[in-house]
């Protein structure tokens, strides 16, 4: 009867308004998570940027370049993420690391006086950074004694021009440098076991539970350079709400909404019909998932949504029929 048909229509009309905001709340987490994983991602790059624009550019010894690279770097990644560039904290960082390679450069008579007065600082601002990180005491005293060492050297030699901060110090003839014949310094590979324990404590404090590490240090090259073609612009010009389907390599066909696009990076995230998240793609790499079939656009509509809405609609034709 009327009222029966009614009833059914206001529980399946509740239903689906109640699974839909549970959809659009999923979505939500499913973007905040891959945007929490883009922010560790550019982290990363900028604390990577800085100290290799420094230790690629200056001829340091290689002690110096294993700590700023395996430990400074990570320091960086934190405050990066959790202070911001334009913080006090992530400005001084960056200025003890510029004054610990100007401490290392030879000085004159008057450079080894201000180095003496600059000691305690940087010391102390070394090791406030490396609490932070909680590099290993172990290690930390290890590096000092090298670095104090170098730093007596200093003190003790003479030379004929200053070096100033920020420029490149003439250390050609300096036993301590470690250069190769092209006058650059030998790559020094990130300590693995510091950046997963940096990146897990970020992810743990962000409540960023979810994001593996691999997601962030795989993967970290640059996308080759692609000229723009049909299948690029059919990827730039995706707008959500669009839906997709995708076809893995075991032939598994997956279809998903296009739900969110990063402001930051241009990250597509595509999310199912429970807005669970499904695939996360970059621009050039969507474009080539269409380029070579493995992805297609289809209708915007899947067929259970039509199918609901039809049953919806015919509901509302026979109750008002009666």
């Amino acid at each position: 009867d009327v009222g029966l048909f009614g009833e059914l229509l206001e529980e399946l009309e509740a239903f689906l308004a109640e699974e839909q905001r549970k959809a659009e709340t999923r979505v939500a987490e499913s973007a905040r998570l891959l945007q929490g994983k883009e922010q560790l991602k550019v982290a990363k790059a900028r604390a990577r940027l800085e100290v290799e624009r420094r230790v690629r550019t200056a001829r340091v010894p290689r002690f110096i370049r294993e700590f700023l690279v395996r430990y400074w770097q990570n320091l960086l990644l934190v405050l990066w993420v959790q202070e911001g560039e334009d913080s006090v904290a992530w400005k001084k960082a960056i200025a003890t690391m510029d004054n610990l390679l100007w401490s290392i450069a030879p000085k004159t008579a008057e450079e080894r006086q201000r180095l003496v007065k600059l000691l305690p600082q940087l010391l102390g601002a070394l090791r406030e950074g490396m609490s932070l990180i909680s590099m290993r005491e172990e290690d930390f005293q290890a590096f000092l004694g090298e670095l104090a060492d170098l730093h007596a050297e200093r003190v003790n030699r003479a030379t004929a021009a200053p070096a100033e901060a920020g420029t490149e110090p003439d250390m050609e003839d300096d036993p301590l440098a470690d250069i190769d014949e092209a006058g650059e310094a030998p790559p020094v590979e990130e300590d693995r076991e510091v950046t997963y324990a940096t990146l897990n404590r970020l992810i743990e404090e962000n409540e960023l539970a979810g994001i593996e590490v691999e997601e962030i240090t795989l993967g970290e090259e640059d996308e080759p350079a692609v000229e723009d073609d049909e299948f690029v612009d059919m990827a730039r010009g995706l707008q959500q709400g669009t839906w997709v389907e995708f076809t893995g390599d075991d032939g598994e066909v997956t279809r998903a909404k296009l739900t969110w696009v990063s402001p930051v990076t241009g990250a597509y995230l595509f999310t199912n019909r429970q807005g669970l998240k499904a695939a996360d793609k970059t621009l050039h790499g969507l474009a080539a998932e269409f380029r070579r079939g493995s992805a297609r656009i289809i209708e915007d509509v899947p067929l259970f949504e039509r199918a609901v809405s039809s049953l919806i609609d015919g509901l509302r034709q026979n109750t008002g029929n009666r």
